[in-house]
C-alpha cells in the first residue's frame, strides 16, 4: 500500500494505550458524527452512521502528542509542510455503521461557500482494535477502510484497496483521496483520527 501513496506504520500506538482507549470509548456516550455539506456539518445517516465519542483528557493528550511526533515523517512522505492539525477525535462504529465513499478535503474554502476542511492535506486514522471474519470480544467484522483511485488508470479507477486493520496501526493518506468505511457486520470498530494541514 505504501507504493500506492499511503503511509502505514504498524504498532504506532502501543497495545496498552489501545486497550485503555477502547474501554474508555465504550464507557461513554457518543453523538452522531456529522458530514460537512457547504459551510456546516449535518447528521446524514444515509451517508455516515458512526458515533463521535469524547475520551478522558489524559488519553486524548497522549494520542495527540504521539500524532504530533509523527508530523515530520508525514511531511516528508507527502512532500508538503504540515504545521498543525484539527485535533484528534475518536469514533465508534456499531454493527451497521459505515461511511459512504467521500473525500476529507473540501473543494472550496469557507469564503467560497465551502467549509474549513479545504485546509486538510493529510488524513490520519489509527485503528484501536483489529478486524476478523469471526470477531472475538475486542474485534469486529466488516468496517474496512477502503481507498479508490490509487492507480491512475481507467480500468483501476473504481477498484477498492482495503486496509487490514490491526490494533495500533496508523494509516495516513492525502485528504483528497476517495475512501470509505464499509458497513460493520459484527462487533464494534474503534478508531482515532486527525487531519493535518
Amino acid at each position: 500500500m505504501s507504493r500506492l501513496g499511503l503511509f502505514l506504520q504498524p504498532g504506532f500506538m502501543p497495545e496498552d494505550l489501545c486497550g485503555a482507549l477502547q474501554h474508555d470509548i465504550l464507557a461513554r456516550a457518543g453523538e452522531a458524527a456529522e458530514v460537512f455539506v457547504g459551510e456546516h456539518g449535518h447528521v446524514l445517516p444515509h451517508i455516515r452512521r458512526t458515533l463521535e465519542v469524547p475520551v478522558a483528557a489524559t488519553l486524548r493528550a497522549d494520542v495527540q502528542a504521539r500524532l504530533h511526533s509523527i508530523r515530520p515523517a508525514l511531511s516528508t512522505h507527502f512532500g508538503t509542510a504540515l504545521t498543525a492539525s484539527e485535533g484528534v477525535g475518536f469514533l465508534l462504529y456499531e454493527p451497521g455503521g459505515f461511511y459512504r465513499p467521500h473525500r476529507d478535503r473540501a473543494k472550496h474554502d469557507a469564503a467560497a461557500g465551502g467549509n474549513e476542511t479545504f485546509r486538510r492535506r493529510v488524513s490520519v486514522v489509527v485503528f484501536l482494535n483489529g478486524a476478523s471474519e469471526t470477531p472475538g470480544p475486542f474485534e469486529y467484522a466488516g468496517g474496512r477502510l477502503t481507498f479508490y483511485g490509487l492507480i491512475d488508470e481507467p480500468s483501476w479507477r473504481d477498484v477498492g484497496f482495503p486496509i487490514d486493520a490491526e490494533p495500533g496501526l496508523l494509516a495516513a493518506f492525502d485528504s483528497a483521496t476517495l475512501h470509505e468505511v464499509t458497513p460493520v457486520v459484527a462487533g464494534r470498530r474503534r478508531s482515532a483520527g486527525d487531519w493535518f494541514y
